[in-house]
């Protein structure tokens, strides 16, 4: 099987450079190991979270060289943001930026910064000074009403829980898929408990999944108010639905999807990558390959018996900018997050100290960074796509 360009995994990174390449004519084969980590993804797009500054683009202009975000010489930070939101847009799903960062609500009714969301996410601004009612669900474990509203104490004016019958038993896909079916008679038992005066209501994110726009359409009609969603334990609806847009929009483009390839590993001929064989022995041959499998914590990178981390798929070099053997869980955290593979600004990493010329790095699997404190998973994962995609179709086009 011979293509233009092989991506490597299930991560948002993968989906965006898969779909990148696909709307510029190059052929591209996405080998997906999994489902991905969209499953658990809080629903927005993060760029990075620091108290300096409400505008990300700035502080991302001042971070150390090493950084995923100094890797991206030549591409436009805004300029890719808005290319992924015109993505979602032209799914008919549009997302929100207002070119700052916004305060998303948490189940716990912390804010954290988001730059860009789907227009359900409960942001503060929703919330702060109105008259909120937040919905708790029966037969529903994953979202805690009771949290939210304690968190919420002091920035509504007034904060009801109504009790209302699940709409399905189970998790929040199974409650969203039951949205799908119908939800006029659970719309209107919501509505019926409404105090007065209600501004906004708040509901876990379950409205919906494969029609989330027209059961948030009929919520909004029905309850006669603003209706928002707040981001549940897994699995996350609103990851879901991103994957499933990407996905969808992938197959339009006609990309090659093969999901559940296992056991990948590259053969190589000198400084390149000349394919990928799996563990059925299918072998897949590519010019240029794009890494996006993710970091330790999603299966991209491992971690062997004596907190030594090692690439499997390419058999890239790894650093570890801290030891794996402290003994804080936060500390511990830190360092499986800062590991990765060190590349130079075109994103190629190295092979026992010789750099790969057709293998582009991208997303988690990146060293030198932290996710999860900087709030800039989808921002690195956006940027370094497109910056690998565009290098990869440069690459097919010199024939090199």
């Amino acid at each position: 099987m011979k293509t233009d360009v092989i991506v490597v995994g299930a991560e948002l990174e993968a989906l965006v450079a898969a779909l990148f390449l696909s709307t510029k004519g190059v052929g591209v084969r996405l080998l997906m190991p999994g489902a991905g980590s969209l499953h658990y993804s809080a629903g927005g797009l993060g760029l990075f979270n620091s108290p300096l500054s409400d505008d990300p683009l700035q502080i991302t202009s001042q971070l150390k060289s090493g950084h995923p975000y100094s890797k991206i010489a030549g591409v436009d930070l805004q300029a890719a943001v808005r290319w992924f939101l015109e993505c979602l847009a032209n799914t008919g799903n549009p997302w929100v930026c207002s070119q700052t960062n916004a305060a998303a609500v948490t189940i716990s009714g912390t804010p954290a910064a988001v730059y860009a969301y789907p227009s359900s996410l409960a942001l503060a601004d929703d919330v702060m000074g109105k008259n909120v009612a937040v919905v708790a669900l029966s037969e529903y474990a994953d979202f805690m009403p009771h949290l939210l509203a304690e968190g919420l104490s002091d920035k509504a004016r007034s904060l009801k829980i109504i009790d209302v019958r699940s709409p399905a038993s189970g998790d929040s896909v199974r409650q969203a898929q039951a949205l799908d079916r119908g939800c006029d008679v659970f719309f209107d038992g919501v509505r019926r408990g409404l105090p007065s005066g209600t501004e906004c209501v708040v509901f876990p994110a379950i409205l919906g999944l494969e029609r989330h726009r027209q059961v948030f359409e009929n919520a909004q009609t029905t309850l006669g108010t603003a209706v928002r969603e707040i981001a549940t334990l897994p699995p996350s609806v609103f990851g879901i639905r991103l994957y499933r847009l990407l996905l969808s929009a992938l197959q339009l483009a006609g990309a090659n999807i093969h999901q559940n390839v296992r056991d990948l590993r590259a053969v190589y001929v000198d400084d390149q990558c000349r394919s990928l064989v799996d563990d059925k022995n299918n072998e897949y041959y590519a010019s240029q390959f794009i890494a996006a499998c993710g970091g330790v914590m999603l299966g991209g990178l491992q971690v062997g018996p004596e907190n030594i981390a090692n690439e499997p798929t390419f058999g890239l070099d790894v650093i570890q900018t801290r030891p794996l053997d402290v003994r804080s869980p936060g500390l511990v955290q830190h360092a499986l997050h800062t590991l990765g593979v060190e590349t130079d600004t075109s994103l190629r990493g190295t092979r026992e100290g010789t750099c790969i010329k057709n293998v582009y790095v991208t997303g988690t699997l990146l060293a030198n960074w932290d996710p999860v404190r900087e709030l800039s998973l989808e921002g690195v994962a956006v940027a370094t796509a497109l910056k690998a995609a565009n290098l990869a179709r440069e690459g097919v086009l010199s024939g090199t």
